[in-house]
């Protein structure tokens, strides 16, 4: 099967949009955000699309959704680690690129996604300084919360993400349910601003 981008682009975004409708749901369903990376990462590989297996230059096969790759091209001496939660890889990169670039992680995704549960404002500024260098066509961040905040937390987190909308190629989606609270905040990846539902 050929790989599309535009079409891989459709699956993704329709998953995220999932993904978020289903945290909203049942957003204790996972108790690590972990176990979150694993149903997202099922999630896309059930799609045709995102299934496909390609050779590397000495023949080596490998899938296109990766876990933990690397966020900038590494050299074997380096030892820092900031890798990425989710990639996709595209069928040409692939196919021209060989095992150490592979091993080492230096092959350019095609999407980079970032996921968090319940982290402060801080980690969100770190994952989207982090996807900025990615060299992705496209960057998701996906975060979600189910704890109780203070609102000056809440607005905080709302600008940052609001603020970082505008960037081109970067995405966020975002859903705080709160635990006791009876208000849900919200943005899929096609808003501008946050959203709010009363419960």
């Amino acid at each position: 099967m050929e790989f599309i981008k535009k079409k891989v682009i459709e699956i993704v975004e329709k998953e995220i949009r999932n993904f978020i409708n289903d945290f909203k749901e049942i957003p204790f369903k996972h108790r690590v955000e972990h176990s979150l990376h694993c149903e997202l990462f099922n999630r896309l590989v059930r799609h045709d699309e995102l299934s496909q297996y390609y050779n590397l230059t000495d023949g080596s096969t490998t899938q296109v959704i990766h876990k933990e790759w690397p966020a900038s091209k590494l050299k074997e001496s380096d030892t820092r680690r900031g890798n990425i939660d989710l990639v996709v890889l595209t069928q040409d990169s692939i196919e021209n690129s060989n095992l150490k670039d592979f091993r080492l992680g230096n092959i350019d995704p095609f999407i980079a996604i970032e996921l968090g549960l319940n982290y402060n404002i801080d980690h969100m500024k770190n994952d989207i300084e982090k996807l900025k260098t990615a060299n992705s066509e496209k960057s998701y961040i996906i975060h979600l919360d189910n704890k109780d905040h203070q609102n000056e937390t809440y607005e905080k987190i709302h600008q940052e993400i609001e603020k970082n909308t505008q960037i081109d190629n970067l995405n966020i989606a975002y859903i705080s349910v709160p635990y006791k609270g009876n208000i849900v905040y919200f943005k899929h990846l096609e808003d501008i601003k946050v959203n709010f539902k009363e419960l």
